[in-house]
């Protein structure tokens, strides 16, 4: 569908976020054989057989631009926090779900975590299925704990992380909410939040999981090599589209761009390793985002392990824009925003505005720039 460049676009079709919803198919088969022994036949050996030659497969790392990179940690989830302790911090079941379509389910915006797999880091998730993200507010209706593992650079913490005196032990935990910090022996940086939403989190249950994961990364030992990451995304928000482009189509004057802001965090902290921080146009003199581009260096893994698992919130158009291999709309009535998700190589740029015609325009510009 060609968009037009200049004036305001009738709105996409929204859906409201649905539930992602678990679904299991368990099967039983069951080979039942019979023979009859020749009278002359000799008595069977009762030498044990030699074992049956097997090999085990060894997942080889995904090399494919826009691939995922391989974890630093050589966990898997079930490795992270056994299922037991899972089910001993909270009196409602909860089953394996994908952390980045939880939060994908929840709106627009790109999951936080998602920076966090692209350094090698870890993210898994046992919920209830509903969809919840952070940066959209609670969910009532969402029961679940996220545990994340950020691995510490060879340069160290990142000087924001410094002044605020983080990673560092804490624990707050209630029977409605509960977060709790830890650092591995290796120096990783372990977060873990928990919603009971319809039931209650279990103060007991909380600790025996955040022990489960520290004692699971410091058994891992130090990280392996950080993965390297293609992409390419200038470092700058002025090269990624000029300050005086993003005025001119908004017809607001007087913006900043600004990449930062209030407290830090774990996922902060790997989208500045990342170089995912993204850029922010502002008036000065009101706390207001004119237009935002989020991104994801080397994230089109995201954005399809997204798509495939259908949980892109609201339902995305296709529209053509010049120099992305792909460029999908969604627009957001309920929190008025629309977004426009590009797909250069193996990047993955998200572009979000309060008007249509403002998001599509900058990616547009966003999109010929990465193609000259």
């Amino acid at each position: 569908m060609e968009t037009p460049n200049a004036g305001r676009r009738a709105r996409a079709t929204i859906r409201r976020p649905q539930p992602v919803l678990a679904a299991g198919i368990l099967a039983l088969a069951a080979l039942i054989t019979s023979g009859c022994a020749s009278p002359a036949a000799p008595a069977p050996s009762t030498d044990p057989a030699p074992p049956p030659e097997t090999s085990t497969p060894t997942a080889e790392p995904d090399s494919r631009p826009g691939a995922q990179p391989a974890s630093r940690y050589d966990l898997s989830c079930d490795e992270l926090v056994p299922t037991q302790a899972v089910s001993d911090m909270f009196d409602v079941p909860l089953e394996p779900v994908d952390p980045l379509v939880t939060a994908a389910s929840a709106g627009i915006a790109v999951p936080r975590m998602t920076s966090i797999l692209s350094i090698g880091g870890l993210a898994c998730e046992w919920s209830n299925g509903e969809p919840y993200n952070s940066q959209y507010g609670g969910n009532p209706a969402y029961a679940g704990v996220l545990v994340t593992v950020v691995p510490e650079q060879d340069t160290g913490w990142s000087s924001r992380a410094a002044s605020a005196g983080l990673p560092a032990d804490a624990t707050s935990c209630g029977p409605d909410f509960c977060t709790i910090r830890r650092v591995g022996a290796s120096g990783a940086w372990i977060e873990i939040f928990g919603s009971a939403g319809p039931g209650t989190i279990l103060p007991a249950g909380a600790t025996a999981f955040a022990d489960a994961a520290l004692a699971a990364v410091d058994a891992a030992g130090p990280p392996a090599p950080a993965p390297a990451i293609e992409s390419s995304i200038p470092a700058d928000c002025d090269a990624l589209v000029p300050l005086a482009t993003v005025e001119s189509i908004t017809g607001t004057a007087g913006l900043v761009a600004v990449t930062t802001g209030g407290g830090w965090s774990e996922w902060a902290e790997a989208r500045a390793i990342a170089g995912d921080l993204g850029c922010r146009w502002m008036p000065t003199d009101v706390e207001e985002i004119v237009v935002a581009a989020d991104w994801v260096r080397g994230g089109l893994w995201a954005f399809e392990r997204i798509q495939d698992a259908g949980a892109l919130v609201p339902a995305a158009s296709e529209i053509s824009v010049p120099g992305a291999d792909r460029a999908l709309l969604r627009c957001d009535a309920a929190y008025g925003t629309c977004g426009v998700d590009l797909l250069v190589g193996p990047d993955w740029i998200q572009v979000t505005a309060p008007e249509e015609a403002w998001a599509v325009d900058v990616a547009e510009e966003i999109a010929a720039g990465l193609a000259g």
